[in-house]
């Protein structure tokens, strides 16, 4: 009975230290807050955010990031990436224009027009510098993203949203 008691102990802890250590360096989970995200993501959905890419490449426009609040480093983000390192942002007639280009982003609802790109405005002649990006939600009737903050500094990067876990039905 003891050595059965012994075993137990020994195997939890062994399996709490390795959880310990996949959620610091490896991947962990977040539940969505808000609508900046939808309709790819959802208020209340758990998703799992991969800690490793971004350690050995930076971020791809189109991808989805998890990233600390410029303001509070207790407060995670997630958001689109939309520009990168020396890009230039415009806008032409409600479409966003990166290097001068249209960008196709079937992710939107609807292709909604942007009215207005906030502080991302002084980069339609300046490029990104690098080290920083420019993130939008999905949702950009309701995100608060880098129209209102600046850019991003890739600092800030926890990880790449990686798949919905919660609620099951999404699994993606």
């Amino acid at each position: 009975m003891k050595k059965a008691l012994v075993n137990f102990v020994e195997t939890f802890v062994v399996g709490l230290l390795l959880a310990i250590l996949i959620m610091v360096f490896v991947g962990q989970s977040l539940e969505i807050t808000g609508d900046s995200m939808y309709p790819t993501l959802k208020n209340a959905e758990r998703i799992v955010v991969e800690k490793i890419t971004y350690k050995s490449r930076i971020p791809q426009r189109g991808e989805i990031v998890v990233f600390r609040s410029l303001q509070n480093d207790a407060i995670f983000l997630i958001k689109r990436v939309v520009a990168l390192p020396g890009d230039t942002i415009a806008l032409d007639a409600g479409r966003m224009l990166v290097n001068g280009r249209a960008i196709d982003e079937k992710y939107l609802p609807d292709q909604v027009p942007l009215q207005d790109l906030g502080a991302l405005a002084k980069y339609a002649t300046a490029p990104i510098p690098q080290g920083f990006m420019a993130v939008m939600g999905d949702n950009r009737d309701e995100s608060f993203d880098s129209r209102m903050f600046g850019l991003v500094p890739f600092d800030k990067l926890v990880g790449k949203a990686l798949v919905v876990f919660w609620p099951p039905a999404r699994l993606i």
